[in-house]
């Protein structure tokens, strides 16, 4: 082997080793830039993903506020307004119909005695829990408007239980009691609960709650009271029905707000809480119209028979008393 051949062979080992060893220096760095890129790749989903959900959670924030700006105000102060100032027309006649009755009378009176108002008190509230403003601030504060609203100078204990239902319940001749259902307290808004905490309220203001407490006695608890003569239930029974029609009144002088008020009915009518939100009232009035057919006689027996007034009914009374402009004349006599 030539000398020659020799360097050629050397030059030929070292360009190898220069090559390998670049070859090894490029693998490494590719890892590198590997390693960089799929981090980078789940950095840029991770922030895609955190993105949608932000903005997901920014829209329903803004869909939230204006829904809120659109539907609550603070309701003001109705001055030195009275009951008789909205009692419904059928409310009036049932009432004094109920007392040319004598034998109504005579056993409405029995709810005053101490003994029957302590049963009445121990059967509304032994399955309650009462909320104060150690346990439920916000609640209390929407009564004690509620009453200033109304102008209802005595604040009701307020009691809450489990109850498939919207409706405040007024119990109490000489010590005011509401009972707000659980599912009011967790379905409801404020306005809504202003509705129904002035519905309550309304039965306290007027001078008929001794009527009102014997009629739900006969219906949820009979066995309190002797066997009652239908001389004496279907008027009662009957009038309590149509009193509903003046609560809803008050209710909505109290909440001032007849979205909100038509809203809360409707959902006693069945409709799904959220929904009612979407829902055109003039089409739902037009459509509870058409469907209601029944003749005069076929309104009192429903009147009676339905446990708390059929609501489409007191639906289309509330719109004819709003749109007729009586709602809005008060407002302006009582603000």
């Amino acid at each position: 082997m030539g000398p020659e051949k020799q360097e050629k062979d050397q030059k030929k080992d070292a360009l190898i080793s220069e090559l390998n060893c670049r070859l090894q220096n490029a693998e490494t760095e590719l890892k590198k830039y590997r390693v960089f890129a799929s981090f980078f790749k789940r950095y840029v989903i991770m922030s895609a993903i955190a993105g949608a959900v932000l903005a997901a959670i920014i829209v329903w924030l803004i869909m939230t506020w204006k829904r809120n700006q659109e539907e609550r105000y603070m309701p003001e102060k109705l001055h030195d307004i009275s009951v008789d100032d909205f009692t419904h027309p059928d409310d009036l006649a049932a009432i004094q119909a109920l007392h040319n009755i004598p034998a109504v009378d005579r056993f409405v009176s029995n709810i005053e005695d101490q003994s029957n108002q302590i049963i009445i008190r121990m059967t509304t509230l032994g399955s309650c829990v009462r909320l104060t403003d150690a346990n439920a601030a916000h609640v209390c504060e929407i009564v004690r408007n509620a009453c200033d609203i109304i102008g209802y100078g005595q604040m009701p204990e307020i009691y809450t239980r489990r109850a498939y239902s919207l409706d405040v319940f007024p119990s109490g001749v000489e010590r005011p009691v509401i009972v707000i259902p659980d599912l009011a307290l967790r379905t409801l808004n404020d306005d809504l609960l202003y509705f129904t905490v002035g519905r309550a309220l309304t039965r306290f203001k007027s001078d008929y709650l001794k009527f009102y407490l014997v009629a739900q006695l006969m219906i949820t608890s009979s066995s309190i009271f002797p066997v009652v003569s239908d001389v004496v239930k279907l008027p009662l029974v009957g009038w309590m029905r149509k009193s509903e029609l003046t609560a809803d009144r008050g209710g909505l002088l109290v909440c001032q707000n007849y979205k909100a008020a038509m809203r809360f009915l409707m959902c006693k009518a069945g409709m799904p809480y959220k929904e009612t939100a979407q829902v055109s009232i003039p089409d739902y009035i037009e459509a509870s119209q058409t469907s209601n057919t029944l003749t005069r006689a076929g309104k009192e027996a429903k009147t009676v028979l339905s446990s708390t007034g059929w609501i489409n009914d007191r639906i289309n009374e509330l719109f004819l008393w709003y749109a007729k402009g009586s709602y809005d004349d008060l407002l302006e006599e009582y603000l």
